[in-house]
C-alpha cells in the first residue's frame, strides 16, 4: 500500500493516565496529522481539555474517528477497564491502534483482540512506556546478547509518589493487583522479554497506605518470577514522598551487570568480568541519550503502519507479559 504524506491518526479517550503525554508527539510528528480526539463521556472532556496540549484539539464524534476511512491509526486512551472493548471496534473499523497499558484484567479478552487483529493483518501496538527508551534497549540488548554470561537475577523497582497516588486512585483500585497492575506492568514487560515465562509468580499484595484508600486496595506489592536458574524481583508501591529517583532496573548474570538507577533521567552503570564490546572490566557508567517518553512510541507505531520497520514485540510477547501480570496480580 501506498501510503499519503502523513498518516491520520485519531485518539479515542482521554482519561488514560498517558493520553495526554503522548498527544504532544503526535501533534507535532512529521508524517502525523493528528485529526483530534473522541471522547464519550462529557465529565472527562470537560476536565482534560483544558490542558495545554488539547489546545485547539478538536472532539470528535466516534464516527468521524472510526467511521472515517481516512484514519488508518487511533491511540485508544480510555480507562484501563474500557481499553480493549474500544480497541475491539477500532479493530472492526479497520483501523491500527495502540492500546494503553495494561490492557485488560482478562487475559481471554486480549487474546480474542490479537487474534482479530492477526486475522485483519492489524498492528496493535502496547504502550508500555519503558519499551522504547534508549537506556532500556541497551539493558535489553546486553540481557539477552549473551554478553552478560547467564543471567541469574533482574530486580525491578517502580514506586510512585503519594501526590500521583491520590490521583490514579479512582481507576487503578477497579484492576486486580492495585499498583502493580498500575506501574508493576512496565516492569514485567521487559523482565519477560528477557527470561520469558515464569515457572512460577509469587505476588504479595498489601495496603499499607489508607490516606485515600476507600475501600484499601494493594498499594505496596512485590512480585517474585521464578525461573529454570533466575529469579526476578518486581516492586512497586506508592507512600512515597518522591519516588523517582528510587525506580531501579538490574539484570545481574555470571560475567556481570546493567543497572539503571534512576530511571529518568537515566543514569546507566555497567559491570563487566573482562572488557568487552569496548568497554572496560569493572564498574563504569554508560553514557546513554535521555529521550522523551512516548516520542519512541509514535515514532515506532508510525513506521511500523506504514511498513517500514517489524513491530519489535509480538502478539506472543504480548500475551505472554500479560499473563504473567496477572499471575503477579493474583489474577489467574
Amino acid at each position: 500500500m501506498t501510503w499519503p504524506d502523513k498518516l491520520r491518526i485519531g485518539q479515542i479517550g482521554m482519561a488514560h493516565s498517558h493520553a495526554a503525554d503522548k498527544v504532544p508527539f503526535l501533534r507535532r510528528h512529521p508524517d502525523v496529522d493528528y485529526v483530534g480526539v473522541f471522547e464519550p463521556d462529557d465529565a472527562i472532556w470537560d476536565a482534560f481539555r483544558t490542558k495545554p496540549v488539547y489546545d485547539g484539539v478538536r472532539r470528535l464524534t466516534e464516527d468521524e474517528v472510526l467511521g472515517d476511512p481516512t484514519v488508518e491509526g487511533v491511540f485508544v486512551e480510555t480507562m484501563p477497564i474500557e481499553n480493549l472493548a474500544w480497541a475491539r471496534r477500532a479493530l472492526l473499523a479497520g483501523k491500527h491502534i495502540l492500546v494503553d497499558k495494561a490492557p485488560s484484567p482478562s487475559l481471554e479478552v486480549l487474546r480474542d483482540v490479537l487474534a482479530l487483529a492477526e486475522a485483519r493483518g492489524h498492528h496493535v501496538q502496547m504502550g508500555y512506556q519503558f519499551r522504547y527508551a534508549p537506556a532500556f534497549q541497551f539493558v535489553l540488548d546486553w540481557a539477552t546478547s549473551g554478553r552478560l554470561g547467564r543471567i541469574f537475577q533482574v530486580r525491578a523497582s517502580l514506586p510512585t509518589s503519594q501526590r500521583v497516588y491520590s490521583r490514579w486512585y479512582p481507576h487503578a483500585s477497579q484492576v486486580p493487583g492495585g499498583t502493580m497492575y498500575e506501574l508493576g506492568c512496565h516492569m514485567i514487560d521487559l523482565v519477560v522479554a528477557i527470561l520469558g515465562r515464569p515457572d512460577r509468580v509469587t505476588p504479595v499484595l498489601r495496603a499499607d497506605y489508607r490516606e485515600f484508600s476507600q475501600p484499601p486496595f494493594p498499594d505496596n506489592t512485590i512480585a517474585v518470577l521464578e525461573y529454570d536458574g533466575a529469579l526476578a524481583i518486581v516492586d512497586s508501591s506508592v507512600p512515597h514522598v518522591n519516588a523517582a529517583p528510587l525506580r531501579h532496573f538490574g539484570v545481574h548474570g555470571t560475567r556481570g551487570s546493567v543497572v539503571l538507577e534512576p530511571m529518568e533521567p537515566p543514569r546507566l552503570r555497567l559491570c563487566l568480568d573482562e572488557p568487552r564490546a569496548g568497554y572496560l572490566a569493572g564498574w563504569q557508567e554508560v553514557s546513554i541519550a535521555d529521550r522523551p517518553r512516548f516520542a519512541g512510541d509514535v515514532e515506532d507505531f508510525v513506521a511500523v503502519v506504514k511498513g517500514e520497520r517489524q513491530p519489535r514485540y509480538s502478539f506472543a510477547h504480548d500475551l505472554l507479559a500479560h499473563e504473567t501480570l496477572l499471575r503477579a496480580c493474583s489474577a489467574r
